[in-house]
């Protein structure tokens, strides 16, 4: 994006400046923007280039103009950030498994036998809901001894409809025009008129006798 102050560039700590221009060895000219009370005051100021990522030193075509030395150190830290991240992701993982040490990764259908992977923590969610839906007590063990597969259980996937509507919706205008549309997009247009779905359709009326398309904004 480039702006009358300059291109937008993004540092290490995702905080936006406008790059001016390069002050060789090792400095941008950079421009900060703050918007106090609707009103925008900028600050010139220089920015180092190690602040800044390969990826962004690149796009404002600053990454070539540096020495090899100063290349170097910037590999350096991303390659050494980039560990610093790993581990920290490694650590979460682990401390996520051991949150439910005791719980199995996998469940078994009691029906076809079907096995499947499943994040402990969900297996935890889904035998307190089963339970609390059976008026249990939770308990694991007795919720993965009962699990049935999607295909045994007769769960179908994706969305499940909110409403009691057919699949399609035949809406007739009083000139005798039909149209079938899809039931969720029906219920789309009367929750965006503010009406029911059978107020709808009793009064549908087609383009042809009401015609709304392309008509200019604001008009009536």
């Amino acid at each position: 994006m480039i702006l009358d102050h300059g291109i937008l560039i993004k540092d290490r700590n995702e905080k936006d400046f406008y790059f001016v221009e390069f002050q060789a060895p090792d400095y941008l000219k950079c421009r900060l923007v703050n918007v106090t009370h609707g009103q925008n005051s900028s600050l010139l100021g220089l920015l180092h280039v190690n602040n800044l990522s390969i990826e962004e030193l690149q796009k404002i075509k600053v990454w070539d103009q540096l020495s090899e030395e100063i290349k170097k150190g910037i590999e350096n830290f991303e390659v050494t950030d980039k560990n610093s991240i790993r581990d920290r992701m490694g650590k979460a993982r682990a401390s996520r498994q051991l949150k439910y040490p005791n719980v199995p990764k996998t469940v078994t259908c009691i029906e076809c036998g079907n096995v499947q992977n499943m994040a402990a923590g969900i297996i935890v969610k889904k035998a307190e809901k089963w339970a609390l839906d059976n008026e249990l007590i939770p308990n694991v063990e007795k919720w993965i001894a009962q699990w049935k597969c999607n295909k045994c259980s007769g769960v179908k996937r994706g969305r499940k409809p909110s409403h009691n509507l057919p699949p399609k919706i035949e809406l007739k205008c009083k000139c005798g025009a039909s149209v079938i549309y899809p039931a969720s997009i029906a219920l789309k247009f009367a929750t965006k008129k503010g009406i029911t779905v059978e107020e709808y359709i009793k009064g549908y009326v087609c383009q042809k006798c009401h015609c709304t398309k392309g008509r200019p904004k604001g008009k009536k």
